[in-house]
């Protein structure tokens, strides 16, 4: 058994991958990046390290060749996602891997308020359309995205969010790799659905008092609507289409589309996930430093 993994240089992509080559023989692990020299240190623990570009499909069939399992993980640039995804699978097929894991996101395919879902849901589908066993790795949002809240929130006193009362699990991006990695290694997995997630659903305000109780600082949450939210993204300079889906997470929480909570991670690595206050805890420096 070959297995595979995409965008190995990158945060989730690195992670998983060391996990992988702590239990599966290096010489059936291949990993696929656009900068094979980023990872230089997984080759030389014996994995082989291909280039491979999504929007360069030629290169794909070689990258894919003789893999039986693959992890494609999902690209982090808006926009073109699933015609970059699809000429993954595309290749993937055509090459002949059997089984196709997915990092998705929770509720995949549901309609707006959030963007990106669209974009999960397709990917999803187009790996079913053509006829491989699949397994949706559908991820929440990542604890580690909150230190970086945090800590602005500790700064200004103020924790400012579209979020409303909404709550959802946020999931750190260790954890994320150990599922993915258990899912990908082990036997069993094929065309099922993981919901990736944290230990518990949290609301603004509360990370708002946890940020507060671990910096000594204090820290109010701040509602604003969607409008201001992608106002005040876009007055940092993002463009106005990421502003938009970046705000939409806020409205999905809020109404109540990523209010999911799920054992999966237990279940795929036998302990249970690190809680945002463990992750806000492993980076107390990030937010003392701020105080």
């Amino acid at each position: 058994m070959t297995i595979a993994i995409t965008g190995a240089a990158g945060h989730l992509g690195r992670l998983t991958a060391q996990l992988v080559l702590d239990h599966v023989p290096p010489g059936e692990v291949v990993l696929v990046t656009r900068r094979p020299e980023a990872i230089a240190d997984l080759a030389d623990a014996g994995a082989t390290v291909r280039r491979g570009d999504f929007d360069e499909p030629e290169s794909l069939g070689v990258a894919f060749a003789g893999v039986d399992r693959l992890l494609l993980i999902s690209v982090d640039v808006l926009g073109n996602r699933v015609a970059q995804h699809t000429a993954a699978i595309d290749a993937a097929a055509a090459a002949g891997v059997g089984h196709v894991l997915y990092t998705s996101g929770l509720n995949a395919g549901s309609e707006l308020p959030l963007v990106v879902s669209h974009d999960h849901g397709a990917t999803e589908q187009a790996i079913r359309d053509r006829g491989l066993r699949w397994t949706a790795l559908r991820m929440g949002l990542y604890a580690e995205s909150q230190v970086a809240a945090a800590a602005r929130a500790v700064t200004s006193g103020h924790l400012v969010h579209n979020n409303g009362d909404g709550a959802t699990a946020y999931v750190s991006r260790e954890d994320c790799a150990a599922a993915a990695a258990a899912a990908l290694a082990e036997e069993g997995h094929e065309d099922r659905v993981y919901d990736i997630t944290g230990p518990e659903l949290v609301t603004q305000a509360q990370v708002a008092a946890l940020a507060a109780e671990i910096s000594g600082r204090p820290v109010v949450p701040v509602a604003i609507d969607d409008e201001e939210a992608t106002q005040n993204l876009m007055a940092v300079g993002l463009p106005a289409d990421t502003a938009t889906a970046i705000a939409s997470f806020g409205t999905a929480i809020r109404e109540g589309v990523l209010e999911v909570l799920s054992s999966h991670v237990e279940d795929l690595t036998g302990r249970p996930p690190l809680s945002l206050r463990e992750v806000l805890e492993a980076n107390r420096s990030a937010l003392e430093e701020t105080a």
